[in-house]
């Protein structure tokens, strides 16, 4: 009862977290507010047409109906155009479902935007989700619930309050320490949570202090630079925004290890006779060491997996080794992966000894009332 008193508190603490912070995050909030006219709209192309004659572009032509919006039923006339020789998204086929933008030419012809993946996507996770529950059972539906409460904490909360002006570094700090606690409330994520937090302090005051020594401005990209125009009164700081990008990128990893260390240090303490402070502790450290490795390699493979087209086009048209490793954008992935591993690093030892204080107490009472039981 105790248990499942916890899990319910923790529960609507953490919508009300949501809904609260919802509202405080999007006062002040001017994108989205009004529904834009080039909504797009989902069709299915019924058949292809030929190729309007004088048309500026190459552009394949069709027949689709529109399976959305207030004209749902209503076969138009559409086009997709191709700028030169880069075709915009595959070329569309009969039957496939697209997205469509209202016609603004002179003939009245929508405009392709986008073949439509959303659909399957959602079947995709809905395989992983039962998947997950099949799995893991009831941790699996808590798995699924505090996935579902990470992204929200990002996507309904932390976006909203950045692009309405808040200060980036507090809500990253009040983000992650959400994401952290809705693992939910036991020795073993107590351990976990305080661990986590030891790792994640050692990575925000390495990245807040970057800057200082790496004279770093938040430009990385194009992408940075429409940031600074969507509120030019008051513009996003480019340089929260990196050390949010770091700390969330690396909370992830921090998380696992911690919970690695405290589940298996939980499970050698149930199962020792007499577990010690120093052999917990000596276990997790070895632990730790054996995962350290692995965890580096993990987030260093992830950012460079994840801009592995920008480091192919900079190899290839910068012959300059010096230039290439001096380029912000480099910098700030090699940051990313490095601050990781330091956090990683340093949650290794601060598990490891929360673990080896709350394990052995409860072991110590549970042993000695077996013993009690048997005289």
């Amino acid at each position: 009862m105790k248990n499942k008193f916890v899990y319910l508190v923790t529960i609507i603490l953490a919508v009300l977290y949501l809904a609260a912070g919802h509202y405080f995050a999007v006062q002040g909030l001017s994108f989205f507010k009004e529904k834009s006219p080039t909504d797009v709209v989902e069709a299915r192309v019924v058949k292809l047409l030929p190729a309007a004659a004088g048309a500026k572009f190459e552009q394949i032509r069709f027949e689709a109906e529109l399976l959305s919006g207030r004209q749902e039923g209503v076969k138009v006339t559409a086009a997709q155009n191709k700028a030169g020789s880069f075709a915009v998204g595959r070329d569309v086929a009969v039957g496939d479902k697209v997205l469509l933008l209202p016609g603004q030419s002179s003939q009245g012809e929508w405009s392709y935007a986008e073949h439509l993946r959303s659909n399957v996507l959602m079947w995709l996770f809905a395989v992983f989700a039962l998947s997950i529950i099949a799995f893991g059972r009831m941790q699996g539906v808590n798995t699924l619930i505090s996935l579902l409460f990470c992204c929200l904490s990002i996507f309904a909360v932390f976006v909203p309050a950045i692009l309405s002006g808040k200060n980036v570094y507090c809500w990253t700090i009040l983000t992650c320490a959400f994401i952290v606690v809705t693992n939910g409330i036991s020795r073993k994520t107590v351990a976990t949570i305080l661990g986590c937090i030891g790792g994640l302090v050692i990575a925000a005051l390495i990245s807040a202090s970057a800057d200082s020594f790496l004279q770093l401005t938040g430009l990385v990209d194009e992408d940075s630079m429409y940031l600074l125009f969507l509120n030019p009164a008051d513009p996003v700081d480019l340089k929260a925004i990196i050390f949010s990008a770091i700390i969330i990128g690396a909370l992830g990893a921090i998380m696992d290890v911690a919970m690695d260390i405290a589940s298996a240090l939980n499970e050698l303490a149930a199962t020792t006779a007499e577990p010690t402070r120093k052999m917990l502790l000596q276990a997790g450290n070895n632990i730790g060491r054996d995962i350290l490795g692995m965890m580096s390699n993990t987030l260093i493979l992830a950012y460079i997996g994840g801009s592995l087209t920008i480091v192919l086009l900079f190899f290839a048209y910068n012959h300059s080794l010096l230039y290439l490793l001096n380029k912000e954008m480099v910098v700030v992935e090699i940051l990313q992966a490095v601050i990781g591993s330091f956090g990683i690093l340093f949650t290794i030892p601060f598990t490891s000894f929360i673990c080896s204080r709350l394990y052995v107490k409860k072991a110590g009472r549970r042993h000695k009332s077996g013993l009690e039981n048997k005289i």
